[in-house]
């Protein structure tokens, strides 16, 4: 199973890039469109986890739709995504927040499956990979943008 991995510093506390990477409204720009499943917004994490969320997104001319469910919650330290419904045999996007000196270390492990068995295989090698690292890095450069401009403006406030 291909485990693509990536690590990033934000310079903004732990619970700000905590809050701001698990806002739905947020993913829009990595992806074509984002459709928050959950129909009131409770604060709390157990509500949290019976949210969804429907990832629209257009891969080799047609429209893929991935549901993702989010199974585990620990704030402001993890955050994981899987698969719930969708065109992959697994789908899982692990979110670590390590809180240091001067700033929060983001650390996103992204575990998934296709199907096709061989061909998929060499699908994932040759093209697939490439394609989820620059959505990933796209949502990595998205929260810590937003993160930053939030941190810096709590601290004018101050």
């Amino acid at each position: 199973m291909p485990t693509l991995h990536a690590t990033t510093f934000i310079a903004a506390p732990a619970e700000i890039v905590f809050d701001i990477s698990t806002q739905l409204q947020l993913q829009k720009e990595p992806v074509s469109e984002v459709l928050p499943a959950k129909a009131d917004s409770e604060p709390d994490a157990q509500a949290a986890l019976r949210e969804t969320e429907m990832l629209k997104y257009r891969f080799l001319m047609k429209t893929r739709i991935l549901q993702l469910k989010v199974t585990e919650i620990r704030k402001p330290e993890l955050l994981v995504k899987e698969q719930w419904r969708g065109e992959f045999r697994k789908f899982r996007h692990e979110q670590y927040f390590k809180s240091c000196a001067n700033g929060t270390i983001l650390i996103h492990l992204l575990h998934y499956e296709t199907y096709r068995g061989l061909p998929g295989k060499c699908f994932n090698f040759f093209y697939f990979n490439s394609y989820v690292k620059k959505w990933i890095d796209q949502q990595l450069l998205l929260i810590k943008r937003f993160s930053e401009k939030s941190a810096a403006e709590i601290l004018r406030e101050v």
